[in-house]
Parts: C-alpha cells; sequence; structure tokens
C-alpha cells in the first residue's frame, strides 16, 4: 500500500463528487463507436425495440456513451426512421433476422446527432452513416 488512510480521508473531504460521466451530453453531433446493439424485448412485454449503445470515439468526451432505443411497429414512419438507424450502422438483413444478425454491426463508426426539442425537453438522437474515410456517407 502506497497510502495512508488519513491521506485518503483528506483526499476524500477535498474532492467534488464526479458528475461529467453521468450529466447528459451536450446537444451536438459525436463521432462514435457502435459498442452494443441488441433486439430486447420492451419493459411491457408488448414487442420489440432496436437497443443500441454507443461510445464517444474522439473529442472532450470521448468513452462516453450514448444509448439509443427504435420501437419495432407496422407504422410505416417507424419502419422509416428504423431503416435509417440500421443503414446509419450497417445492417442490411431482413427484420426477421435481427436477432441473429444486429451484433455483426458492433464496430461500426456512426455520427450521432443529439438534439433537445424545445417543448418537451426530451433529448433526442438522430444516427448518421460514416463512409471508410471517415465523412459522412452519402
Amino acid at each position: 500500500m502506497n497510502w495512508t488512510w488519513d491521506e485518503l480521508d483528506e483526499l476524500y473531504e477535498q474532492t467534488a463528487p464526479a458528475s461529467a460521466w453521468t450529466d447528459p451530453l451536450p446537444d451536438g453531433d459525436y463521432i462514435c463507436t457502435l459498442a452494443k446493439a441488441e433486439l430486447r424485448q420492451n419493459q411491457a412485454n408488448d414487442g420489440m425495440h432496436v437497443w443500441l449503445q454507443f461510445r464517444v470515439a474522439e473529442g472532450g468526451y470521448k468513452g462516453r456513451h450514448i444509448t439509443h432505443r427504435r420501437v419495432l411497429s407496422k407504422d410505416p414512419t417507424s419502419i422509416s426512421w428504423l431503416k435509417r438507424d440500421l443503414v446509419a450502422i450497417g445492417y442490411s438483413g431482413k427484420l426477421s433476422e435481427l436477432g441473429r444478425r444486429l451484433s455483426g454491426c458492433v464496430g461500426r463508426t456512426v455520427r450521432v446527432t443529439l438534439k433537445t426539442n424545445r417543448r418537451d425537453k426530451r433529448q433526442y438522437t438522430v444516427l448518421a452513416a460514416m463512409g471508410e474515410t471517415g465523412r459522412e456517407a452519402q
């Protein structure tokens, strides 16, 4: 041991609680790596959703995580948003294959944009594919 309890007590008293890793990230664009991708049961057990966890890859928030969910539903608008997200992470299979193939997208680089809605103050996530050069894919 290269410390004493008195030294740790003194340091503990002088140190403020950490908040940077628990506070929401500010609105903006983040270059991220897809860290986890899963098909999950909804909390109410009435359906499924795609659950994605991104790790910020660069900048002052490097290492922080951003979580994104997209519900599976028969609504055409919802399917359109889901398809945009799946294309952004490089998924090209059928929806019926998500459970088996979604994790194959882990490691992809994605631009994640966080935006707060002025009316309801909720933060929304928008995904965009990145090309092999690190630029946004067209």
